[in-house]
């Protein structure tokens, strides 16, 4: 969502949109101009750069609806950055330990192939796969929590926000961090021997959080061509890198990292 064609190459729709508005004036000039010389006249060939201009016209729109911008203004958030940041501060965490046990077992296939003579033949291939055998899952209980996410600054600005968000969690005091290493040991010795390999992981899950997040900032007070009913009228009339142009400075990439801060009372 966040690979941007305009910035990887900003001069690839701007030579487009050069192009086809270049095909579509010589067009206009030929069907227009009725001077002949040597018996022809520049709207007898008016055929060719209209039919280049068809073309690149086709390309250029397949471009537009590819392009990241199209799809960012596709999913942008009805509600403002800051409104969908203090929603999920104010959801609890649930933070959990994580095992996968698993083996490799060796299995063979056949692989088809060609001898010398072109003659088609099989040979038998061993390989390793991997067998997940089981995955495990435990919560940690804590008995509080708090939000301590430091909020982003400056927006006001920028118009659009594209933010990258990332969660972690805290520990409110030394006793409730021991406590966690704990469990998280016992959690472990529980599953190692169950397979000959434990992958382990420790994961804190938030409902309704995302990776990437695309929001107004003050919805009632965007831009009104910031739309993707406005993107396909500029892109119609071949002004779709300006637009762009326009988006990106009007908008704000930050990351937002989501913390919360967990307690044990004893």
């Amino acid at each position: 969502m966040f690979d941007n064609w305009m910035e990887e190459c900003p001069c690839c729709s701007v030579f487009l949109n050069i192009l086809s508005f270049s095909c579509f004036v010589v067009t206009m000039w030929a069907v227009g101009d009725k001077t002949e010389r040597d018996g022809l006249a520049p709207r007898d060939i008016a055929a060719l750069p209209a039919v280049l201009f068809l073309l690149l016209y086709a390309f250029y729109l397949l471009e537009c609806y590819r392009s990241a911008t199209r799809r960012c203004l596709s999913i942008v958030k009805k509600e403002s950055a800051m409104t969908f940041i203090d929603s999920i501060r104010r959801r609890p965490p649930v933070i959990l330990f994580k095992a996968t046990g698993w083996h490799y077992e060796k299995k063979q296939r056949a692989i088809p192939y060609r001898d010398g003579r072109g003659k088609l033949r099989e040979r038998i291939e061993m390989y390793q796969e991997r067998v997940v055998t089981f995955d495990e899952t435990e919560a940690f209980s804590f008995t509080g929590w708090a939000d301590i996410t430091e909020l982003p600054e400056g927006l006001e600005n920028y118009s659009l926000t594209r933010m990258e968000m990332k969660k972690g969690f805290h520990f409110a005091d030394e006793p409730t961090k021991n406590l966690f290493k704990n469990l998280s040991h016992a959690f472990q010795a529980r599953n190692r021997h169950r397979d000959r390999y434990m992958d382990y992981e420790e994961e804190v899950v938030i409902d309704g959080f995302e990776d990437h997040v695309i929001a107004c900032v003050d919805p009632l007070k965007k831009e009104w061509w910031i739309a993707t009913k406005w993107y396909w009228i500029f892109s119609a009339l071949l002004m779709s890198s300006i637009l762009r142009w326009m988006i990106v400075k009007r908008t704000r990439r930050l990351s937002v990292k989501i913390s919360k801060q967990v307690v044990v009372s004893f």
